[in-house]
């Protein structure tokens, strides 16, 4: 072996191939290597909204592995006459970027069926904002998303999941920003959360009232 293949072979030694289930997010400035990001999704659904968030709770923990949910809030329809709403927050950790995030997000309500055409204030199948992305700031990715300091239904299951995360604008917790909310607090708490649970055995209680899920162990529906 010559000195050049040799020194291929070190690097190689030194530097494996990583998959999937290994990448690690590079940073776009000062090549630094950067851990997986912590995230914060809502859900919200007022068009069979259990089924629908059953099955986008089930997507994210394939795609994502362990996620955290909050409880479940019934609420009235923002800006609109329609049915009630149900609402929740997931939290996971990921290596993707804000935009694949999105993009994910984007093909789930898709796949759910959403109708873009009646505009903000209108009945969905379902609605996913990407919510926080570490400390993130970002105008033009909407982080962290304004929704949060603006609706109840956001705020406090993100409180619920999340109390002492700090708002990577304003510097206050979540539970501070949820105590000095001014907006309607128009909010049911629904149990059980929804019609599935993982099995018991796996399943770790929150005391908040959400569930908390090991990696690889999937989502299944209650009998």
């Amino acid at each position: 072996m010559g000195a050049r293949d040799g020194a291929q072979a070190l690097r190689a030694a030194q530097c494996p191939r990583r998959g999937r289930g290994d990448r690690t997010r590079e940073s776009n400035h000062r090549g630094r290597v950067n851990p997986a990001a912590r995230v914060f999704v809502s859900a919200g659904s007022n068009i069979d909204p259990r089924a629908n968030l059953e099955t986008a709770c089930r997507a994210l923990k394939r795609h994502y592995g362990e996620i955290e949910l909050s409880p479940l809030y019934q609420s009235p329809a923002e800006g609109f006459s329609g049915p009630d709403f149900l609402n929740l927050v997931a939290g996971f950790e990921t290596e993707e970027s804000p935009g694949e995030i999105r993009k994910r997000l984007a093909e789930l309500e898709a796949r759910a069926g959403r109708d873009r055409s009646g505009g903000k204030f209108s009945s969905r199948t379902l609605d996913l904002d990407l919510l926080l992305y570490d400390d993130r700031v970002d105008a033009s990715l909407k982080l962290p998303h304004p929704d949060i300091e603006r609706y109840a239904f956001v705020l406090k299951p993100l409180a619920d999941l999340a109390p002492d995360l700090r708002h990577p604008v304003s510097g206050a917790t979540i539970a501070e920003l949820w105590r000095s909310f001014t907006g309607p607090r128009h909010l049911r708490l629904c149990s059980p959360p929804l019609a599935w649970s993982v099995d018991d055995r796996d399943v770790a209680a929150e005391p908040h009232g959400g569930v908390h899920a090991p990696p690889g162990k999937g989502w299944r529906a209650k009998p």
